[in-house]
């Protein structure tokens, strides 16, 4: 994968591509599920890097279906997440949301979802990544989600979204029925406000956590 990458930055693209087919074929090898979905996540970004956007996603649909047939539920659900990133980060966001939605499990669907916002957000696809954080059903994995946004907003210098994506995660960790994880919800948000230079919003804030423990 690491040659796939370097041959790319070369601009010998084309060796690239036989290079990253041959992974493609490696992968498929592997009998063990979740070893098998991790190594076809690795090919699905070397193959975007050669250029391949095809078959960067024909891998991606594989490790999906690979991750889905994984018993264990948490292991099942973070092979989903690694593929939706996977996708994300390739730029195929369509497909990524796609398979997140089609998790039935809410709390898999938060996690693969979150990931998905993550990687969108560090490709610098930020209004794909907010977007994408309103399909969290969650309030908690919302709210969460939304203040890590706020700090890839802040360090690409627009603070405006910033200021209102962590508003929109103020009042999504205020909606948070237990007192308890209401309250780290919102210490999550103050601490994005912080971290974005928002210091008045900050402190604002941190004057609704009703535990001043919290505060």
């Amino acid at each position: 994968v690491e040659v796939v990458g370097a041959l790319a930055r070369a601009g010998d693209v084309e060796r690239a591509r036989r290079v990253a087919e041959n992974a493609v074929n490696t992968a498929e090898q592997i009998e063990v599920s979740r070893v098998r979905a991790g190594a076809l996540v690795e090919v699905v970004g070397a193959l975007a890097r050669a250029g391949d956007v095809e078959r960067a996603r024909r891998a991606a649909e594989n490790a999906v279906n690979t991750a889905g047939r994984i018993g264990d539920p948490r292991e099942r659900a973070g092979a989903l997440a690694e593929a939706v990133g996977a996708l994300a980060r390739a730029g195929l966001t369509d497909e990524a949301l796609a398979t997140a939605e089609r998790i039935g499990d809410p709390r898999e669907r938060a996690r693969v979802l979150a990931e998905a916002v993550g990687a969108l957000a560090r490709a610098g696809l930020t209004d794909e990544a907010l977007a994408t954080a309103e399909r969290i059903g969650d309030p908690r994995e919302r709210a969460r989600v939304l203040a890590e946004a706020v700090g890839a907003l802040a360090r690409a210098g627009d603070v405006e979204r910033a200021r209102r994506a962590a508003e929109n995660a103020v009042n999504t960790a205020g909606r948070i029925g237990d007192p308890r994880e209401r309250a780290g919800a919102l210490a999550e948000a103050v601490g994005a406000l912080a971290r974005a230079g928002l210091t008045d919003e900050a402190l604002a804030t941190a004057e609704r956590i009703g535990d001043p423990r919290e505060r």
